[in-house]
């Protein structure tokens, strides 16, 4: 197995005896399982500290065992840690997405996806530290550089034959994460020099051509959508009204 640790995290000290503890308690050892410490995350903002055990909000969900797609699902809004111990074998197959900042959180979930089972340990932990100079804070052109992630998830999910309604979750997403980011970079552009803008201007006009509508049902008649004009609504899936729009400064 495989656990991947951030420069700036730790693990309990009893976290690899429990895990060991829990992965000889299965019955069937050889079967492709990930296994997730409760996930501690620590902000130098008090106020945004929180725990994740089990599946976020679900009591005593430390004892659920879940299908590969179901951890799957659960990752997209990160309803449980992807702080996991993978099995090797898997990691070998599929590798580690390394493009862009976020890349890791691609490959989580395509591991999820590729486990049979999804079990969690209940009194050990993965320590997640937030700091104001970790490099997911500090202002940079790297920030905006994260778009391909949920873009290859959405194709994961696709290639896996996800319901419907979930793939539109990611595609919803991606749109959510792409308009916030681009109100993020209006409203900060100026710290940049031309170079970079240049730079942060092209990672968005190859996110925008990337980004494509996911329709079910009534998205084809009424339907809300975000870009870097604004917040819309879609009639018919022809006639497009901006009732809320960005100023490009």
């Amino acid at each position: 197995f495989i656990l991947g640790v951030g420069p700036d995290d730790e693990i309990s000290e009893n976290c690899l005896q429990e895990f060991i503890d829990r992965y000889d308690s299965l019955k069937d050892r050889e079967i492709d399982a990930a296994i997730i410490p409760t996930l501690f995350y620590f902000s130098e903002n008090t106020d945004k500290n929180f725990t994740i055990s089990g599946i976020n909000g679900v009591v005593n969900s430390e004892d659920h065992i879940l299908t590969g797609e179901k951890a799957f699902e659960l990752s997209i809004e990160w309803e449980i840690s992807g702080f996991a111990f993978f099995r090797t074998d898997i990691v070998k197959r599929f590798g580690f997405y390394e493009e862009g900042m976020n890349g890791d959180e691609y490959s989580c979930r395509e591991f999820f996806l590729n486990s049979r089972k999804i079990i969690f340990l209940k009194d050990s932990a993965y320590i997640y530290h937030q700091i104001n100079t970790s490099i997911t804070k500090k202002l940079s052109t790297k920030l905006f550089n994260v778009y391909k992630t949920l873009w290859k998830v959405e194709i994961l999910a696709k290639r896996h034959n996800s319901k419907k309604s979930l793939i539109r979750k990611i595609n919803r997403k991606r749109y959510n994460e792409s308009y916030n980011l681009w109100v993020r970079y209006l409203k900060c552009k100026n710290f940049f020099n031309l170079s970079d803008q240049q730079i942060i201007e092209e990672y968005f006009e190859e996110n925008w051509k990337l980004l494509k509508p996911y329709k079910i049902g009534r998205d084809y008649l009424l339907r809300k959508e975000k870009d870097k004009e604004g917040k819309s609504i879609v009639l018919f899936n022809k006639m497009k009204f901006y009732y809320t729009m960005l100023k490009n400064v």
